[in-house]
């Protein structure tokens, strides 16, 4: 958002004494410093959408609301995923490809999949939201083992794709941008009874609960290894599948987010 933007909406709010709500699911002040820090400042409440998007709130104003990434539970459930033992796995992730191929991103699971491949393992690597970006799509084109590349996939049928997955995963570099996302994918991933394998990097471990909803990974042997005990005992998958499919509904469902917001707007609109 430009300039002229934030002091038009700065200057409407101060006019019409309208409260100001700034919502962030991202860390927005690691490129926007000075917005960031503005609006937070005016706001009459800044809703955070992670651990760490909190904590830098709080710097700025004292009325900071923490409501994580919601999905439609009833509607990702519709779609859960009954594991079973196959010849051919699917390794699966969703998101905006071209974003996490530059920002490096996409880059931490190819020598995992390699690795897989090596061991013997049959997979494909389904990756929806390749956005057809050249390059991400010849990245993780192989002869080991068989890539999926899908352009793209409104929200609603998201859920359709992920209940083809057997493993989502989530890798993240550790920066500071990435520190302050949401684990919207292993949400996502969860909410339809797949096991998330995700980087130990911010909210990523307040969602996936290690050894009970999935994995937590930091290295390579670690990915691997949470992959290949995954794909190797459907018992579990399943089990992690419905763990995490009860923990989407009591803490990450709308029913259960929707109210927030609504005590969020019945505060705020006593401070006119």
């Amino acid at each position: 958002y430009s300039w002229k933007t934030v002091i038009s909406i700065l200057a409407v709010c101060f006019v019409k004494r309208c409260p100001l709500i700034f919502e962030l699911d991202d860390a927005q002040w690691i490129h926007s410093p000075r917005k960031s820090i503005l609006f937070a400042r005016f706001a009459s409440c800044v809703i955070a959408g992670s651990n760490e998007i909190e904590s830098w709130a709080r710097r700025y104003n004292g009325s900071v609301v923490r409501i994580p990434t919601a999905v439609d539970h009833a509607h990702f459930a519709a779609h859960q995923i009954y594991h079973k033992k196959k010849e051919t796995y699917t390794i699966g992730w969703v998101g905006g490809g071209i974003s996490h191929f530059k920002g490096g991103n996409l880059q931490l699971i190819r020598p995992v999949l390699d690795e897989l491949a090596r061991r013997g393992i049959r997979f494909r690597f389904m990756l929806v939201g390749t956005q057809n970006y050249t390059p991400l799509i010849a990245y993780f084109t192989s002869n080991i083992y068989e890539f999926v590349p899908i352009t793209f996939v409104p929200y609603r049928d998201i859920p359709l794709q992920i209940q083809l997955f057997d493993v989502g995963i989530m890798p993240l570099l550790d920066t500071p941008f990435e520190r302050g996302k949401c684990a919207a994918k292993a949400v996502q991933y969860m909410a339809c009874g797949v096991p998330a394998v995700v980087s130990s990097v911010g909210e990523n471990t307040n969602v996936v609960e290690d050894g009970k909803t999935g994995f937590v990974a930091s290295t390579i042997d670690e990915w691997v290894r949470a992959i290949e005990t995954l794909l190797s005992d459907e018992a579990l998958r399943n089990r992690m599948g419905q763990e995490g499919m009860e923990k989407v509904r009591r803490f990450y469902s709308y029913e259960t987010m929707l109210p927030k917001y609504v005590e969020v707007l019945r505060r705020v609109s006593t401070y006119r």
